[in-house]
């Protein structure tokens, strides 16, 4: 079989061509995590996820997802399992330079093979080490050393390489664990391959964001809806602390048929979940709430006290929320909140800190502070402990002020301490992205 080592795909023979498949239905992969790491959870398998949702949009069914330990038998075991119901199996871990990464050397006996120094990757490790000024060293030096019979998919971000075997119609492919250098073999390396090598039905997703309503009151809302859904739709519903992704696939027809009818059903999805629905695909609260932002020309600061500045960092994980983004207050003890956003000390003695009139106050000091337009404000009891029976942990107000509305609003979340900090800044973004949203509706009419 011949190296491959470019970026752009291997050529296609006429060998090649002749064994293009198409598969009716969607083909089946299975992905298998190597690693004693991921089993002690030690390393969470962010891989899996990832891989799953790129070959799910290339025309793929995801069967079977299962993590192993760097051991032959255990290798091999999952693998044959895997071969028996799938037409691709995806490796990804066990490529490392050190003697416990043994997952080259099984496959390669697995597959009939040897392993045989390859002189243009071994030329390549030598020269990133020598760039740096560094000796590569014996380890890094038999990240050369690759099976004779696979397709090696070249890494440009790393010194484990890619490799492909074929077995009849199946593909077998073993990749790097690390997750940078994983993408971008699958990216630049592997899909130009399959698109080659596999005709897969056409398969489409629209994906909604959700945010403000829980999965069962959605369900519940779109029920109509949803049974109306033709036979080659399916909709999905994917929860998380404080959002819904509601991702619609269809499949079975020409690709422009299938995305005229998901723009009509989505707006049907639309017209029932109004501004509960934040964004689209990967779009996230944070990402609209600053589009939202730009488009009034307004700023927004942050006063918080249970969340510990949680929601400060979603929000500054937008690039350019300098546009917008102010500043936040933490004012977890009591004294700063008096000092810091002049919160009457008469009113956090006879209110306590967690209440509406404190999270007004605190948002209304916001507001002068940091000279903003929109003030959030948060005070919570996050626990474990410091509940009481009128306030049990997990007792939460919200504040906003905005340039024609005030609102305070009082949640009961559940969950750990981490959870509970999640859900109320994630209940605070969607109250200020519901203010937004009407907002912009006045000033456009």
């Amino acid at each position: 079989m011949n190296t491959y080592m470019s970026g752009q795909g291997a050529p296609m023979n006429a060998e090649q061509a002749e064994k293009t498949v198409e598969y009716t239905p969607t083909p089946r992969v299975e992905i298998i995590t190597i690693g004693d790491e991921i089993l002690i959870g030690q390393v969470v398998d962010t891989n899996s996820a990832w891989i799953g949702q790129e070959l799910s949009m290339a025309g793929w069914q995801v069967g079977r997802i299962q993590s192993v330990a760097d051991e032959p038998e255990e290798i091999l075991e999952a693998l044959s399992l895997a071969l028996s119901r799938a037409k691709l199996v995806i490796l990804t871990g066990g490529l490392g330079p050190t003697r416990d990464d043994r997952t080259k050397s099984c496959l390669t006996d697995f597959f009939g093979g040897q392993l045989q120094t390859n002189p243009a990757v071994l030329s390549k490790i030598e020269n990133w080490f020598a760039q740096r000024g560094k000796d590569p060293g014996d380890a890094n030096r038999r990240q050369a050393e690759l099976p004779d019979n696979a397709q090696i998919l070249s890494n440009d971000l790393g010194t484990a390489q890619g490799m492909l075997w074929e077995r009849g119609d199946c593909m077998v492919v073993s990749l790097p664990g690390v997750p940078y250098e994983m993408k971008h073999l699958i990216h630049d390396r592997l899909l130009p391959i399959l698109s080659q090598k596999v005709k897969t039905p056409t398969l489409l997703h629209h994906t909604y964001i959700t945010c403000g309503m829980v999965e069962s009151v959605i369900a519940e809302t779109i029920a109509e809806w949803e049974l109306g859904l033709p036979d080659n739709i399916r909709l999905a519903y994917l929860p998380s602390p404080g959002m819904v992704r509601l991702r619609l696939s269809a499949s079975g027809r020409p690709a422009p048929e299938l995305e005229k009818l998901l723009l009509s059903l989505g707006n049907g999805l639309r017209n029932l979940l109004g501004h509960h629905i934040c964004g689209m695909e990967n779009e996230r609260l944070p990402d609209a709430i600053g589009a939202a932002l730009i488009r009034l020309n307004a700023t927004v600061g942050l006063a918080e006290s249970c969340t510990g500045g949680e929601i400060a960092r979603l929000l500054t994980s937008v690039a350019g929320c300098s546009r917008y983004f102010r500043g936040g207050i933490i004012a977890y003890h009591n004294d700063l909140k008096s000092e810091l956003l002049n919160v009457p000390t008469d009113v956090l003695s006879s209110h306590g800190a967690v209440s509406a009139e404190t999270v007004a106050a605190m948002a209304s000091g916001t507001l002068s502070q940091l000279n903003c337009d929109y003030a959030v404000s948060i005070s919570g009891i996050a626990g474990p402990d410091g509940g009481s029976a009128d306030k049990p942990v997990g007792t939460v107000w919200i504040g906003l002020h905005g340039p024609n509305t005030t609102v305070q609003r009082h949640y009961q979340l559940g969950g750990t301490r981490d959870l509970i900090q999640h859900r109320a800044a994630m209940s605070a973004l969607y109250l200020l992205w519901k203010m937004l949203q009407e907002d912009l509706i006045s000033k456009e009419k």
